[in-house]
């Protein structure tokens, strides 16, 4: 009877020590990949709340999140008016940026709502070949003199703006392209963010 016990014992005690390595290593693997995926940048910031969002990829200079939000709204005019937030995380500390934009569906050039925004890329109908336009304007330019309209960030490099933007170039029902950036200087900026190409529709 003892033979027999032992005999039973031998293999399953064979099997426990081939298989306990090959759970060990499982359960670190596992270990391994949970604790080494880091979220994406999507995940830690989204654009401020509005009807057309986008968030700012940096042309050039420092690194950081940020965001553009436009909501149009109906005035008795029948032009363009909108509410416009701005949020920065992690910029330059105590820095000024520029709002600017470069609009299209004006002037009477074509291709105003294709989705492509070629005033800021500086793409027919807006290329050095056609009639000459600054490529961004700062806000509220042309619409009217001043103020400029700029965001400066906090020491800690966050910077928060709200602000309402009105153009009588601009007709309630029509649908446009423009593209909306941030820098530091006008002439030659060492810091430049854009937003993605926004179709927006005038209340």
């Amino acid at each position: 009877m003892n033979t027999l016990i032992c005999a039973t014992a031998v293999p399953r005690l064979r099997l426990i020590l081939l298989t306990a390595p090959l759970i060990v290593c499982t359960l670190l693997i596992s270990a391994c990949s949970s604790t080494t995926t880091s979220p994406s940048s999507s995940t830690r910031f989204e654009p401020p709340p509005g009807a057309y969002r986008s968030t700012f990829t940096f042309l050039r200079g420092e690194t950081g999140f940020g965001g553009i939000s436009v909501t149009p709204k109906a005035i008795p005019e029948g032009t363009f008016t909108a509410d416009i937030s701005i949020r920065l995380v992690g910029l330059k500390a105590s820095t000024t940026y520029l709002v600017q934009r470069a609009q299209e569906g004006v002037g009477g050039r074509p291709l105003g709502a294709d989705g492509i925004c070629q005033r800021a890329q500086s793409l027919f109908p807006w290329s050095a070949s056609d009639a000459a336009a600054p490529t961004f304007q700062t806000v509220p330019l042309p619409a009217s003199p001043g103020p400029l309209v700029t965001v400066t960030t906090a020491p800690n490099g966050d910077g928060a703006l709200d602000f309402e933007f009105r153009t009588a170039m601009i007709l309630a029902g029509t649908t446009n392209d423009v593209m909306y950036r941030l820098v530091d200087n006008d002439a030659a900026p060492t810091t430049e963010l854009r937003s993605q190409c926004m179709m927006i529709t005038a209340r």
